[in-house]
């Protein structure tokens, strides 16, 4: 790997010249992001506020650069306190713009935090930022202008970038597709509505017909895999692993492909597997209240679900806000969850690396152990045992959804999606309330804690105020 670094290359920095003026740029990896990278190991990151600090040090003294902007993968937050960015530039005043990505933040005006510009244009290219910037003999900066533009038909296309797309189209049609029977612009379905997209589930989070598509497609492809041998109870993904929406129209293999593209290099070929854990009825809700009490600070971490439906109160406790789920049986008929049964549920290769993480970020309160078939527990070395396979190759979860897409009843010679995945259907529901009953029912021990709690505040409150009436008569 470090002679792959040595010889790709890849720098610490980079310096260009533009009218006089020398730009230091350099690139930095938060902490968020580096705890997402699930198949980085054996790579480790350094604390990106000092590889920050060791680089700005060297661009100024060493390179003697006029304007230094940072190109993070750290991402800001409305809440300051998960804001990685804003808490980097207080930390390193040097640099003097940085450019946000992670987040996928669409920031209408720059951020100003001390003498630090942070502009964000959200992600997958929807939108090109532009920032002017005035730099005086002094190296004082003023911003003249920023602006975030739209990129869609309006914009004219690239020939030469057009061209070297075309090329590159060709390349993966022989060398990858082709090895599981697909071509680059084979039409797999027809869509007859328009779905909400990526960006509008990241302002809006909550369940999404697309995810509710994805998640149906990992129990189908691995029941067809299997010749249906068992039941998958539920299957499980997150917002982050879905990185394209599908629009009204002919969905050809390269849509599917971007809307689960994600996934290193395993077995020959790029994207990620799909593994059948078995969890507890236990483990499951804990696994759903990712959903509840990670997701709101973390929207990438927003859970899609097949085979379940769960509500949640949201002005619970964090990390006891599920009150109530039900999973489908083989009869197509829900019933509600069984704690010690264990149920088989279907996820991709990247969520099965971060369940530890789970425990992590909930504080070691949400602890789940995977299980084989056997009940045995299992972690991530055990997932090539684990990995559903599809004539004798690992079942990915591309060629899942593609299948899936493939199987759809046929309208005018076509398979055609169902209209039920336009918009969600009820798997997932928030039912807010500040009912006593609904707040403390059923709850766990930090529901009970809490509640324990807030009694013996509430007895010490009255106990003092009776006393201060008492001695009140007494005078």
């Amino acid at each position: 790997m470090k002679q792959a670094f040595r010889d790709y290359p890849v720098r610490g920095y980079t310096i260009i010249e533009r009218n006089g003026l020398r730009i230091g740029i350099f690139g930095l990896l938060g902490k968020d992001a580096a705890e997402d990278a699930s198949f980085a190991r054996p790579i480790t990151f350094s604390d990106p506020v000092e590889a920050a600090r060791k680089t700005v040090k060297i661009l100024k003294e060493r390179e003697k650069v006029d304007l230094v902007v940072c190109l993070s993968h750290s991402g800001t937050n409305p809440d300051k306190a998960h804001s990685e960015d804003e808490k980097l530039a207080a930390a390193v005043p040097g640099i003097d713009v940085i450019v946000s990505g992670h987040t996928h933040t669409i920031l209408q005006s720059p951020i100003r935090a001390g003498k630090t510009l942070i502009v964000s244009a959200g992600s997958y290219g929807t939108w090109l930022g532009v920032l002017d910037l005035k730099v005086g003999k002094s190296c004082k900066i003023e911003v003249t202008g920023y602006r975030l533009r739209k990129i869609d038909t309006s914009v004219p296309e690239d020939r030469n970038i057009a061209r070297t797309i075309d090329g590159f189209r060709s390349l993966v049609e022989e060398r990858y597709l082709s090895h599981f029977g697909y071509r680059f612009s084979q039409v797999l379905a027809f869509q007859p509505f328009n779905g909400q997209t990526i960006e509008e589930t990241y302002t809006k989070p909550g369940e999404t017909g697309l995810g509710n598509l994805v998640t149906d497609a990992y129990r189908y492809a691995v029941g067809e895999a299997e010749g249906r041998r068992r039941h998958i109870d539920a299957a499980v993904d997150v917002l982050g692993c879905i990185r394209s929406s599908l629009f009204k129209g002919d969905i050809r293999v390269s849509d599917v492909f971007q809307t689960t593209s994600l996934g290193p290099v395993q077995y020959g070929y790029c994207g990620n597997t799909i593994i059948v854990v078995y969890l507890t009825g236990r483990d499951l809700k804990n696994l759903l209240e990712v959903h509840t009490s990670i997701a709101p600070s973390k929207k990438d971490a927003l859970l899609s679900v097949s085979g379940i439906r769960f509500s949640y109160n949201p002005n619970r406790m964090p990390f006891d806000r599920v009150t109530s789920v039900e999973i489908e049986g083989a009869d197509h008929r829900f019933r509600p969850l069984e704690n010690e049964r264990r149920y088989s549920v279907a996820i991709n290769s990247y969520l099965a690396n971060l369940i530890d993480f789970v425990g992590k970020k909930s504080f070691g309160i949400l602890q789940i152990t995977p299980r084989d078939e056997a009940g045995n527990a299992v972690s991530a070395r055990d997932e090539s045992r684990l990995t559903v396979m599809r004539n004798g190759e690992p079942l990915r979860e591309w060629i899942a959804l593609a299948e899936y897409l493939s199987s759809f009843p046929e309208k005018n010679g076509i398979p055609t999606m169902p209209k039920r995945y336009a918009k969600p259907e009820g798997r997932i529901v928030a039912e807010a309330s500040w009912n006593p009953v609904k707040l403390i029912a059923r709850g766990n021990w930090i529901t009970i804690i809490a509640a324990v709690l807030i009694v013996v505040a509430v007895i010490l409150v009255v106990e003092f105020v009776h006393k201060r009436f008492r001695q009140g008569d007494h005078k």
